[in-house]
């Protein structure tokens, strides 16, 4: 068995047994990936198992590291475990008490793409989002739609200018 399979399976009897952590197996497989640097596992190139192998000493106590923390919080959200999450292609910094961009709200925002690419560009469009949070909404129709102009709202500005700044031009 390689390195990388004997530490996700130790990390899963422990967060799943000894813990209880729901959603054990989507959590060691998520901060495995991170600090491999990846999205995910099976996003490292078509040959997996060659990559498998490729858990450094460092990766492992980085991993540990994130799990000991998930152990001791089972119900703290990976993704603020990781302190980051992807959203329709676009990389957020995720921060306590920001909400977490749903699944749905994914939809959501490519629906709205797919009806504004229709709009001929002739003019920007404006559009305006009311409590941003993140700006995940805001940012994921930005990147797609060129043509789109949105002011925001928002309570934390804190919350909201870590996924800001990497987008200004």
């Amino acid at each position: 068995m390689n390195l990388l399979k004997q530490f996700t399976k130790y990390w899963l009897k422990r967060l799943e047994v000894v813990s209880g952590v729901t959603e054990a197996k989507e959590t060691v497989e998520y901060v495995t990936a991170h600090v491999m640097g990846r999205k995910t596992l099976w996003n490292l190139d078509p040959n997996v198992e060659r990559n498998l192998e490729r858990l450094s000493i460092k990766q492992q106590r980085q991993a540990s590291s994130l799990l000991e923390v998930k152990e001791q919080n089972p119900t703290l959200p990976v993704q603020y475990l990781l302190e980051e999450w992807d959203f329709c292609g676009v990389s957020l910094a995720m921060k306590q008490p920001v909400f977490i961009p749903r699944p749905e709200t994914e939809q959501l925002v490519e629906l709205v793409a797919n009806s504004l690419s229709t709009i001929p560009q002739s003019s920007p469009l404006i559009l305006l989002e009311v409590g941003c949070g993140s700006g995940a909404i805001s940012l994921a129709l930005a990147s797609s739609c060129k043509q789109v102009i949105i002011p925001w709202t928002f309570i934390q500005l804190h919350s909201t200018m870590f996924n800001i700044k990497p987008h200004i031009n």
